[in-house]
């Protein structure tokens, strides 16, 4: 098999609760860590067993800025 790498985009919403934003900005990246070996293995499992012939071996995040979400209203 070949090896292949891809840069995804990702958007994601993180709602904290916290006494002021700047605490709840600080606390942001710790839930965006990559997967750890668990739950990359149990990802390959389910693909194999759907007939997909690829397997996960590595993802990594970088977290860029931690931005409020703007709401409409």
């Amino acid at each position: 098999m070949k090896d292949f790498a891809f840069k995804v985009n990702l958007v994601a919403v993180v709602r904290v609760r916290a006494d002021d934003e700047s605490v709840a900005r600080e606390v942001v990246p710790m839930v965006l860590g990559a997967p750890g070996s668990v739950e990359i293995r149990l990802a390959n499992e389910k693909n194999a067993a759907k007939g997909h012939h690829a397997t996960v071996t590595d993802v990594d995040f970088s977290i860029g800025s931690v931005k409020p979400l703007k709401k409409s209203g």
